[in-house]
């Protein structure tokens, strides 16, 4: 049991005699920031430094921008206006087992795409696959939207798509181009497919926090053996919601 005069105690005596603070987690930092801020403080005289911090000023006015078309997207969403977000959930790994060997022991991966659409009332769906089905490429991304799009998206018109900028996973020409073919698909009514990247570092995803709940239930667990493990706890995870579970083979 932790009394409360003990804690009050150990901060004193860690904050005034050590002189250390514990400090909140970060999340991502955008590198961008971080290379101007450093820049602007070395750098060796007055002209460079004004024109770093007005370089500073032009990118945050642009991720404003961003956060204003994104906001705007997400409340004009509806059936012709169709809005969505993905990304790839960090490897999953199997087996979790509680002993200590298994630590140094080769895993095997599974992959988990999540596609979040707005309104925030229609289904998020989870595209899961093993290691041994694909990698976590391009190609993977692209087919798991284009079923994504046929099932969810046929009847818009408009089409709106936002990921982060990683280049070896959504920002590619085989994205592009396996959006560009669902133009000419019969079955797809899209005129417009528009490709938006976030500004990484500045906010999360909506599929982070999707992401998060899983991972939470995933703390919970002691051991895990099969990929099937992994489905029933995201279906436990996302009971609030409803959620479209697809299981690649």
């Amino acid at each position: 049991m932790c009394y409360p005069w003990k804690v009050l105690w150990y901060n004193s005596v860690w904050y005034r005699h050590f002189n250390s603070r514990t400090l909140a987690r970060q999340g991502k930092i955008c590198s961008e920031c971080d290379k101007l801020k450093v820049q602007i403080q070395h750098a060796k005289n007055e002209g460079k430094r004004n024109k770093l911090i007005a370089q500073k000023d032009a990118h945050l006015k642009d991720v404003e921008n961003v956060k204003r078309l994104f906001d705007s997207d997400k409340e004009r969403a509806d059936d012709d206006y169709f809005v969505y977000t993905f990304d790839l959930q960090k490897v999953l790994i199997l087996p979790v087992l509680t002993t200590s060997v298994a630590y140094y022991k080769q895993k095997f991966n599974l992959y988990n795409l999540g596609v979040h659409p707005f309104p925030n009332n229609q289904d998020t769906s989870m595209f899961i696959w093993s290691e041994i089905e694909g990698s976590k490429g391009p190609e993977e991304i692209s087919s798991c939207l284009v079923k994504f799009l046929k099932d969810q998206a046929s009847s818009a018109s408009h089409i709106v798509s936002y990921s982060d900028r990683a280049g070896g996973q959504n920002r590619n020409i085989k994205i592009i181009l396996a959006l560009l073919r669902l133009l000419s698909d019969p079955t797809m009514q899209a005129e417009i497919i528009d490709v938006k990247y976030l500004i990484s570092g500045h906010w999360r995803l909506p599929n982070d926090r999707d992401f998060a709940l899983i991972e939470q239930e995933i703390k919970l667990q002691t051991e895990i053996f099969l990929p099937s493990n992994y489905i029933d706890i995201i279906k436990c995870a996302r009971n609030e919601k409803n959620t479209t579970y697809v299981e690649s083979h």
